[in-house]
């Protein structure tokens, strides 16, 4: 077992724990964050994960399935409205909850959860960094998700039983990733091409979280800052 599968379940919890701690949400700050989130992820995607899809042995049509996890992504966000790069959208009809976007996002971090299992389409190292790309990019996530509940007045209780089973689907990705494939319903190739539908969905929110976030299109300072640390960090690692 990897010792930083518990990131993508921390992560997640930790950015709804502040969303339900602040008074206010600080928009600029959250941008900071999702531009640094957004550059890391790219990054890592450009630099490591996608050159070893490439490379594996009988990988076959991984840019059709990075294609079609691009247009995927455009699908669920008819349903997440976009809360997975930081969009904050109010629902008018008070203490209802918004069914929609939470079964999209939950939908979406389980299947970023299934090529992280350790049965060795990565390596130590890639799988590593994928697991810190996605638990960067999903505690924004977990944070627009529950500001999202606070303002439709949905009660703590409820509240706390979205954010935790949401922030669990990547661990539960991981488990049923592992459990096909034991018993022979997924074969390492089956999770090559899960990993490339995934890679398609982490360069469309990475790519919108760089260029839709940013105000009249340009870019701040402290932005560009962000972004250069996302990655120079991604390099690093």
């Amino acid at each position: 077992m990897d010792l930083r599968y518990p990131l993508l379940f921390l992560l997640p919890m930790l950015g709804g724990t502040i969303a339900l701690s602040v008074s206010s949400v600080n928009k600029d700050v959250l941008k900071l964050f999702l531009a640094f989130s957004g550059a890391f992820l790219f990054s890592v995607t450009m630099i490591d994960i996608l050159p070893s899809l490439y490379q594996q042995q009988g990988a076959i049509n991984i840019g059709m399935f990075i294609l079609a996890g691009f247009f995927f992504q455009i699908v669920l966000e008819y349903f997440t409205k976009g809360i997975e790069h930081g969009h904050l959208h109010s629902v008018h009809r008070k203490n209802r909850l918004p069914l929609g976007i939470i079964l999209g996002l939950c939908i979406h971090s389980f299947i970023e959860g299934m090529p992280l299992s350790n049965i060795g389409i990565l390596n130590a190292d890639q799988r590593s960094n994928l697991i810190y790309g996605v638990a960067l990019h999903e505690a924004p996530a977990a944070f627009t998700l529950i500001t999202l509940l606070r303002h439709n007045r949905t009660t703590l209780a409820t509240t706390l039983l979205v954010l935790i089973p949401y922030a669990s689907m990547s661990l539960l990705g991981i488990y049923c990733s592992n459990l096909l494939y034991q018993f022979s319903f997924f074969t390492t190739n089956t999770l090559h091409l899960i990993l490339a539908l995934v890679v398609g969905t982490f360069l469309h929110i990475s790519t919108t979280i760089l260029f839709e976030n940013s105000e009249n299109h340009s870019f701040s300072r402290l932005k560009l800052l962000a972004i250069a640390i996302g990655v120079g960090v991604a390099c690093m690692i």
